[in-house]
């Protein structure tokens, strides 16, 4: 195969193609021509404007085949969602001018599939980064911690960091000293921790420090706390969170055992209410019946 490093090395192969085959990365063929003018087509809807430094670590959505005359491979290319396109003869993935002009060039050619599928996840991914919004503000609007802390936090998840023990134990000293009352503070946290996504994953990271922080508190503040006229179905579902997830408390099975059974067994049926069935299965596990060890 000849190889090239330039965007015009690929185009210079596909204005000598004869026929082009397009197929799903692991299934059948969506189109086959060897029609002149669908040729000059695909060839400007394949249009690389610059080689990246780097892969995509996929294999890609799409192949598609430059055949000559007798049929022989010219050059073979990989698409990548709607952004890259990757030949063997370049160094790295080259970038799209028009990263849809292939589904498009499919849609006309009776093969609508493609160009379907890309907008039904393009609006999934526009709404789920919206409800990715819709979950950071509020989990930053039931912070108990003054924005430019808040701001700190996000920022230090965002980077791939974690939040360290010293800095989780200065924040516990700052809540003390904005809710003096341990069981005031328990309120707040648990609060804090029933917002945002309420994942037990620890993804976005930033919502494990209301856990980090609920750790700090002995269980007998806590379940005082959910006793409290104060106590809400928002604690409630905090509580759930926070004893549920995977890395909440060091002695949790122990914990679990000393709640009492009225506090338990509510936050079992607020656990199976949840829209997580991540959390559903753990509050089942871990609520749904004693724990010796």
């Amino acid at each position: 195969m000849t190889v090239g490093t330039a965007p015009q090395d690929l185009d210079a192969l596909m204005a000598a193609a004869s026929e082009v085959v397009v197929r799903e990365r692991f299934g059948g063929v969506l189109a086959a021509t060897s029609d002149p003018e669908a040729l000059a087509q695909l060839r400007v809807a394949l249009r690389v404007g610059s080689v990246l430094d780097g892969f995509c670590m996929c294999l890609g959505e799409y192949g598609v085949d430059f055949l000559d005359g007798a049929g022989r491979l010219l050059a073979a290319v990989s698409y990548h969602h709607a952004e890259t396109l990757r030949w063997d003869g370049f160094t790295g993935d080259g970038e799209l001018v028009d990263g849809t002009a292939l589904l498009y060039w499919l849609a006309r050619r009776g093969c609508q599939s493609p160009l379907d599928r890309f907008r039904a996840q393009k609006s999934e991914l526009v709404a789920a980064e919206a409800r990715s919004r819709r979950a950071e503000d509020s989990w930053r609007a039931a912070a108990p911690l003054p924005s430019s802390v808040v701001d700190a936090l996000v920022e230090t998840s965002r980077s791939g960091s974690l939040t360290s023990g010293e800095q989780v134990d200065s924040l516990c000293e700052q809540l003390k000293a904005a809710y003096p009352e341990a069981i005031q503070r328990a309120l707040v946290l648990l609060a804090w921790r029933s917002a945002g996504t309420g994942r037990i994953s620890g993804n976005p990271s930033y919502e494990e420090v209301p856990d980090q922080m609920l750790a700090r508190l002995p269980l007998a503040t806590i379940t005082q706390a959910l006793s409290s006229p104060a106590a809400a179905d928002g604690h409630f579902v905090g509580a759930v969170s926070h004893l549920t997830s995977w890395h909440s408390r060091n002695r949790r099975s122990r914990d679990l055992d000393q709640l009492p059974p009225e506090i338990r067994a509510r936050l079992l049926a607020v656990g199976l209410q949840s829209h997580d069935v991540a959390i559903r299965r753990r509050a089942q596990r871990k609520l749904g019946r004693t724990h010796s060890k």
